[in-house]
């Protein structure tokens, strides 16, 4: 199984919603960042509102139902060239052991899904963290079996 937890695209929503950071310049990738928590929210996942991150860009945390008493993800979103946005799995034991959960991988596929048929999204590629930010083409699928 290849896990791609990175995705790199494009948005037609606006790159900056007014908001400044902690060191007092404009913050980037807001309106993305709040989009994406809502489409998780909209599939059934439990999302905090995302958080400033400073120049990581926006966090949140994402809460998967199903292992054992509920996975925890974490999502970052930020604008570098294109947003580049990471859905992690949280749990230090499953990095571990190398292992992907069941509930994280469903929530992994389900976020490429809804992003791939979003028309505020285009160019949707999923990487590998090592290949992350680079001229690598990447996949249109976070998963593949």
């Amino acid at each position: 199984m290849i896990v791609r937890p990175c995705a790199e695209f494009k948005s037609s929503l606006p790159e900056e919603c007014g908001a400044l950071g902690a060191d007092g310049y404009e913050k980037y990738a807001g309106p993305v960042a709040v989009a994406v928590c809502e489409i998780l929210r909209r599939i059934g996942y439990d999302a905090d509102d995302p958080l400033d991150a400073g120049d990581h860009g926006w966090e949140f945390e994402v809460r998967v139902k199903g292992y054992p008493t509920g996975s925890r993800c974490w999502c970052t979103i930020t604008l570098i060239h294109d947003y580049y946005l990471v859905f992690d799995n949280t749990s230090w034991w499953d990095r571990v052991r190398e292992v992907y959960p069941a509930p994280y991988i469903e929530a992994l596929r389900a976020l490429g899904r809804e992003l791939a048929v979003d028309p505020r999204f285009s160019d949707v590629r999923w990487k590998l963290p090592k290949d992350a930010v680079s001229d690598r083409p990447g996949s249109s699928q976070p998963v593949d079996d």
